[in-house]
């Protein structure tokens, strides 16, 4: 017998719940639950794994309890193709059930049908021997007696009619079946079975960290490399978080309002420090070169009026101007309320055949080796790296400017790390003032 230490075997398709199907030499099972009134398709791997997901949402959580569920970017081909081989599997088992049960009225409808029309021959007998037990009654007789007619036998008034109960029960059959064809998303009976839906996934979302005393944090040589404006808004932004209360519970309130929760303000400070510690110096002496060196404001098609560079959308344009490609976050990844794993988290950006984007660097590689400022020392020591820096800083602030967009917990977290660093971890202001 295996001892108590040895692994347990992974559970058979057969033991988890729903409907099994086939995808990648595998066979999964799926069904659709509800979930706190919202519909959840659940997909189960042969490892017992759970894939939970809603209806247009680009993001699910995989994994075997609420403890350990991670949040997967279901946009993913991966995952896309799993929930379409599923929802597939689940829309033919649908239709077969209803054919089924088409079938069963079907022959349920016969066996009436037959019922009936024997009870129909069998009135039509006994209509045919009443009418020959009848006596004949000579013409004349009759005339000449009618007061005796009342002593004749009588013909039944009426014989009922199969005919009409047959078009009625078939009209019934024809109203069930477009009962039938009319339910929405129907689950097959039989065919899809419908276990008890788990309570997960339904985090907390515990709030940012960020650090108490932001000065410190810097240090010094830093924080007085400042401008005055950004060492207000760092300050805004540190009293803010300490006003904000602590972890939040997703079962207490609305889940997408508890991941939502509005740290808007937080981010625009934080985005503003960049702004106009590294856009706007940046713009501005590319700006006054450009125009010595040919008498113009267009570098290309890209206008150097520092005015139009005062969202997080600037920083887009810097990693163009820095790198051919970098690494950015997937737009996926940010809609997702929870942060997602590495691998569905970044992905390669920019356009190295772009030849209008390579004679815009060209010039402003020629640019940075004039320019004595902090900035173009970061930027040349790893183009690619700042690039990066810079793109990410922006697309994580998009969630404190854009009307429709939120700027989840962990993005908040993830953009107050890339400017103000963790732990050992030089984040963007470090490396431009600290050395």
């Amino acid at each position: 017998p295996a001892s108590d230490s040895s692994p347990q075997s992974s559970p058979s398709p057969v033991s988890l719940p729903g409907l099994p199907f086939p995808f990648n030499n595998r066979t999964y099972t799926c069904h659709i639950t509800t979930v706190e009134g919202q519909r959840e398709l659940h997909i189960y791997n042969p490892d017992g794994q759970l894939l939970a997901t809603r209806p247009r949402e680009t993001w699910g959580f995989l994994g075997k309890s609420r403890a350990e569920a991670q949040p997967v970017d279901v946009s993913q081909p991966h995952y896309f193709n799993l929930i379409r081989a599923a929802l597939n599997a689940l829309e033919i088992a649908e239709k077969t059930d209803l054919l089924k049960k088409k079938d069963r009225l079907l022959a349920e409808k016969d066996q009436h049908i037959h019922a009936l029309t024997q009870q129909l021959a069998h009135l039509q007998q006994q209509l045919d021997r009443l009418s020959a037990e009848q006596p004949q009654t000579p013409r004349s007789q009759t005339e000449s007696e009618p007061d005796h007619a009342e002593n004749q036998p009588r013909r039944p008034a009426t014989i009922p009619q199969p005919q009409a109960q047959i078009d009625t029960m078939q009209d019934a059959v024809s109203a069930e079946f477009a009962v039938e064809s009319a339910l929405p998303n129907q689950q097959a009976g039989s065919a899809i079975p419908t276990p008890s839906a788990p309570t997960f996934p339904k985090p907390a979302f515990p709030k940012p960290a960020f650090p108490k005393n932001i000065k410190a944090h810097l240090g010094k040589k830093v924080w007085y490399c400042l401008n005055a404006q950004s060492q207000q808004d760092l300050q805004t932004a540190q009293r803010l978080m300490g006003e904000s209360g602590g972890e939040m519970d997703a079962a207490a309130v609305g889940y997408a309002d508890a991941a939502a929760a509005d740290y808007a303000a937080v981010g625009r400070s934080l985005c503003a420090v960049v702004l106009r510690e590294v856009v706007e110096p940046f713009i501005t002496a590319l700006g006054e070169y450009w125009l010595e060196q040919t008498g113009d404001t267009q570098l290309g098609d890209l206008s150097l009026d520092p005015e139009e560079f005062k969202t997080p959308n600037a920083l887009h344009i810097l990693a163009m101007l820095l790198a051919p490609t970098w690494q950015a976050i997937r737009e996926s990844a940010l809609k997702m309320p929870l942060e997602p794993a590495a691998a569905d988290l970044y992905v390669l950006a920019g356009n190295p055949d772009d030849e209008a984007a390579a004679d815009a660097r060209y010039q402003v590689t020629e640019f940075l080796q004039t320019w004595e400022h902090p900035v173009a020392d970061w930027m040349q020591r790893d183009s690619a790296a700042a690039a990066s820096l810079l793109a990410q800083v922006g697309q994580l602030s998009l969630g404190a400017f854009e009307k429709g967009r939120s700027l989840y917990p962990w993005q908040l977290n993830r953009l107050q790390q890339k400017i103000l660093g963790k732990s050992a971890k030089s984040g963007l202001l470090q490396s431009i003032y600290g050395g």
